[in-house]
């Protein structure tokens, strides 16, 4: 046994002082009694108590003692060594999709934290635990850390995610902690089927019951939806009910008869063409509700623009932005334009140079004969050839240049005249000539998108080539950026957005509530899911709001418990040199402690009350 806290000890200065205060305290107590009588047989009951009041002050002293003992060898705080009993953990905890089965209100994860408690709670003090959580931001949530509670408490804050994870990077972690000690206890909980001679495997899994619905997609046909799903039992054979629901509104049930562990194609018509949201969703009551629906959500209805032209000669323009683009067109004269116009995603400005650019959409100028404030560029120079000037496209390989010139056949361009530019920002050139850019797109120092031809479109033959069509399609895209290509992921995916020009704020709500704002500052922004459900996606530009929503489904592969069995090993051979626990468990002194202070009372009671 050693002492933590030594000097604790000191506190035995107070025997010797209550050894004083006994000595010289005063053993007599004056009374006044109202007669001779009475003093008489108050002596006679003293002299046959006498013995124990003799007694009982040496008691009292004596307890008195052992009680300061007892407080400065609490304080010293005594530990009892215990050789060869305090152990190294390291604890690994799934948390991927397939912990959130739940049996009796209870989740896969919160029995694997018990099971993890229960060891560290019955473990010798003087033992350490590290922590990795394998999820969808798999982490060492501790390390080394001695203190029971708050190893637990830290444990318990762990929550299941929706994504699947493969443990090559976890185990590698882990084999270092072993390589460092190969006295490690390493427990890992998990609801797959593993095998380890080094890893202590528990496993959670009851094989619960389960279904699930996915490949959820429509086809119109007529005046009527096809709705078309698979779905599967994987614990045993099941009569299913799929309800489908258009707009949150119930249309149609069906039962379906499913074989264990066989997928059965669902199919069924719902007398609709077009909807905002579709659900598809099993109505039995199983273990794991996150892959029991599956939703559909209509994102182009929020993909909607409008488009101004300051034009005398739109007609080249307007026939094919109507042709390949979803937008409003407004058409106005060079002369009816005003800078005031405003609240468009696009605005085309053809043989006509504005003097202040739209802060509030993409921006298109063709032939703009002056430098315009903010547009990136400045105009040097014009050159003409009624002959014709050979543009060329140059060479680059950046993803922007892939993305605007693909499908283009890259007919010969040419243009009669146009105006020598100077940039002075980074553009994608599109088209040249002798180092001169004629087409190139990017941003303007208001951080809006930018797409500028040199020349006049009636100065060129580009209206005349099959190009013509495929480039106008390719820069509407850039310039209407479809914010979002599709409306169902897999958890783990990561989700890609085109940030609009002058976007202000994109917000992320997840289905738990959780918000967070993406980084705008590029054209393309990104975040990854880790949870099952619905996500709101919030777009601000200026006081305008785009909402989409999205729908994150679980992996297939977290949806029921595999029976391929799969074998962990840590590498070298496991060794039993543990260090020595420590036993400081002082509660059983403490109860002592309190029990010498009441006899102390009772016996102070006694002789106040019953030996005068």
């Amino acid at each position: 046994m050693r002492l933590i806290y030594p000097l604790g000890l000191l506190g035995l200065l107070g025997i010797p002082i209550l050894i004083i205060i006994y000595i010289i305290k005063n053993k007599y107590t004056e009374q006044i009694v109202p007669s001779t009588y009475l003093w008489n047989l108050s002596e006679k009951f003293l002299k046959k108590k006498k013995p124990i009041s003799l007694i009982s002050g040496i008691i009292s002293l004596v307890l008195q003692i052992l009680a300061v003992i007892i407080v400065s060898v609490l304080i010293a705080k005594p530990v009892i060594t215990l050789p060869n009993a305090a152990k190294d953990y390291c604890f690994i905890i799934d948390g991927t999709g397939s912990m959130n089965f739940e049996t009796s209100d209870t989740t896969r994860m919160e029995l694997g934290k018990i099971k993890i408690e229960e060891l560290i709670e019955s473990s010798k003090n003087g033992s350490s635990y590290t922590l990795i959580y394998v999820g969808a931001t798999s982490r060492v949530v501790y390390e080394n850390l001695s203190n029971k509670d708050k190893a637990i408490e830290m444990l318990n804050k762990l929550q299941p995610t929706g994504v699947t994870v493969g443990l090559t990077g976890i185990i590698n972690h882990v084999q270092n902690y072993y390589n460092e000690n190969k006295s490690l206890e390493t427990y890992f909980i998990t609801d797959k089927d593993y095998t380890s001679s080094n890893i202590n495997i528990i496993n959670v899994s009851n094989n619960e019951q389960n279904y699930a619905i996915y490949d959820t997609n429509t086809l119109v046909e007529g005046t009527n939806m096809k709705v078309s799903s698979s779905i599967i039992s994987y614990a045993s054979d099941a009569m299913l009910r799929v309800d489908v629901y258009v707009n949150s509104e119930l249309l149609t049930t069906k039962e379906v008869e499913c074989k264990k562990g066989i997928v059965q194609e669902f199919s069924t018509y719902v007398n609709v063409t077009d909807y905002e949201t579709l659900e598809v969703k099993i109505s039995n009551d199983d273990a794991l509700d996150l892959d029991n629906n599956e939703v559909l959500y209509n994102i182009e209805k929020t993909h909607s623009y409008s488009t101004l032209i300051v034009s005398d000669r739109p007609f080249y323009l307007t026939s094919v932005i109507e042709n390949v683009g979803n937008t409003d067109i407004l058409v106005v004269s060079r002369d009816d334009y005003n800078s005031s116009m405003s609240g468009f995603s696009l605005y085309v400005f053809d043989s006509y140079t504005p003097n202040v650019l739209p802060t509030d959409g993409t921006v298109w100028l063709f032939g703009a004969s002056s430098s315009i404030d903010q547009s990136g560029f400045s105009v040097q120079d014009v050159i003409e050839d009624e002959t014709g000037i050979a543009a060329t496209y140059p060479k680059n390989s950046t993803s922007i240049y892939r993305t605007l010139t693909s499908g283009l056949l890259k007919n010969q361009i040419y243009v009669t005249k146009y105006y020598k530019y100077g940039l002075y920002k980074n553009f994608t050139v599109l088209l040249t000539h002798e180092g001169n850019p004629l087409i190139f797109t990017g941003l303007t120092d208001s951080g809006n998108r930018e797409v500028v031809f040199a020349f006049d479109l009636h100065d060129s033959n580009v209206p005349l080539l099959l190009d013509y069509l495929t480039l106008s399609k390719n820069l509407l895209n850039y310039s209407f950026p479809v914010i979002l290509e599709e409306s169902s992921y897999i958890c783990g995916d990561t989700v890609e957005l085109n940030v609009l020009s002058n976007c202000d704020s994109i917000r992320i709500e997840t289905p738990s509530k959780d918000v967070s704002y993406l980084d705008i500052s590029s054209e393309v922004t990104s975040y990854q899911t880790s949870e099952v459900g619905t996500h709101t996606i919030k777009v601000m530009i200026g006081d305008s709001e785009k909402v989409f929503n999205i729908f994150v489904g679980l992996p297939l592969s977290e949806q029921y418990s595999s029976d391929e069995v799969t074998t962990l090993e840590l590498q070298g051979v496991k060794e039993n040199n543990y260090r020595d626990g420590i036993y400081d468990e002082l509660i059983v002194l403490f109860v002592i402690l309190a029990v010498i202070y009441m006899a102390d009372w009772m016996v102070y009671c006694y002789e106040q009350y019953q030996l005068r």
